[in-house]
């Protein structure tokens, strides 16, 4: 009979959780950036600000341009 290696391992658990918390980390940044793009409107970005008119002076008739 060949012999059997018999090879006796013992996980920690610190390489999965290291995945669990870097799982979490990602989870947290897309639901928060989820809440941000809707509370923001998403892509709508209208201007809202003072609305400003602006008046041409009134011309009398004696301007300085030429006519043909």
């Amino acid at each position: 009979m060949a012999d059997k290696e018999i090879i006796h391992t013992s996980g920690d658990g610190g390489s999965s959780m290291a995945g669990v918390m870097v799982g979490l980390l990602v989870a947290a940044v897309v639901i928060i950036g989820a809440f941000f793009f809707i509370s923001n409107g998403g892509f709508d970005r209208t201007a809202t600000g003072p609305n400003v008119t602006i008046k041409a002076p009134a011309t009398t008739g004696g301007g300085g341009g030429t006519s043909k």
